[in-house]
């Protein structure tokens, strides 16, 4: 410790308080195109490995709107911990995949997908989450209740048995209601940058509409898929057998055939470079909490629309 040589007035200064003042960080806000990710939705980024993951990262055969808006993005994250993001629909026949010749409407985000399912207007089984060629490299494989091939099935290695009876069907007089699913990268790898790599397994699910597991959750598994998957939506879920959907109180599932591949196809990342829908959801100051908006890669029109829809009816944030 310093001393004085000659006499004098030592004054220090000390600070007693016991906590310090969060420093205020700016909560950024931009709507543009990806690859990947839900459509028409706000959505929290807080660090480029979650944007990455969440819309997508832009490959040598992404078009220009898609890099420029990533690393927009990217750019933001290097200094701020929180962007609120939309990808917005980029042209009117962008399509969710299929697993069969139907195609014609993209799925933008959960909401959409309840609204669509309500109606009874998805005809498919499985359908990617999101819209975009990129899900082309996706494969689900699902086995249900059999014995006699489950050997055969290149993924059963995955699983710790062979699908059957679930517990809670047992004990109300059902039977054959489990099934296996397994979602795939195809040879390209493009998700997991693997090739044929597993994104996901979902073990012992039921058929059952009220089927619960050990722990008393939902265990139905067009429910589980669509509440759990980042990949894929159960569609049309009696396409897998008559019986899915129904409650299991004496209930003996069908056993189908199994070892079933379902290839997704028939996706297209669409045209066109109109992001107004996006600004329109940024605009809404008691919804969505945001003091800057980004305009990387707009043109003069969509900057011209992110100060008139955002910024000039906030009025609480720049652009």
């Amino acid at each position: 410790m310093p001393f004085q040589v000659s006499p004098g007035v030592n004054v220090s200064e000390i600070d007693l308080s016991t906590v310090v003042p969060a420093v205020s960080t700016a909560t950024g806000g931009f709507a543009g195109h990806f690859r990947w990710g839900p459509v028409e939705k706000v959505t929290l980024i807080g660090n480029q490995d979650q944007l990455a993951t969440v819309f997508g990262s832009p490959t040598t055969a992404s078009d220009a709107n898609t890099a420029e808006s990533f690393f927009t993005c990217a750019n933001f994250l290097d200094y701020a911990n929180a962007l609120q993001v939309v990808r917005v629909n980029t042209g009117n026949n962008a399509t969710s995949n299929t697993d069969g010749s139907f195609a014609g409407f993209a799925i933008k985000n959960r909401e959409h997908f309840d609204a669509l399912d309500d109606l009874g207007n998805l005809n498919e089984l499985f359908y990617a989450k999101y819209p975009g060629i990129r899900a082309n490299t996706l494969v689900v494989s699902t086995h249900v209740a059999n014995d006699t091939n489950y050997a055969d099935w290149v993924y059963a290695g995955n699983f710790a048995a062979m699908p059957g009876t679930s517990v809670y069907a047992n004990n109300r007089g059902g039977s054959n209601d489990e099934v296996h699913v397994i979602v795939a990268d195809t040879n390209l790898g493009d998700f997991s940058g693997t090739p044929g790599a597993i994104l996901e397994a979902f073990p012992f699910l039921s058929q059952g509409l009220d089927a619960k597991d050990g722990a008393g959750n939902d265990n139905y598994w067009k429910n589980v898929i669509n509440n759990q998957s980042r990949y894929i939506y159960v569609g049309n879920d009696v396409l897998l057998d008559a019986d899915s959907g129904k409650v299991v109180t004496n209930e003996n599932f069908a056993i189908v055939s199994s070892n079933t591949l379902h290839t997704l196809n028939n996706a297209s990342d669409g045209s066109g470079t109109t992001i107004t829908a996006g600004q329109t959801l940024l605009a809404d100051a008691d919804k969505v909490d945001v003091s800057l908006i980004m305009c990387g890669g707009y043109d003069t029109t969509a900057i011209q629309g992110a100060i008139d829809n955002i910024s000039l009816a906030r009025l609480d944030c720049v652009t």
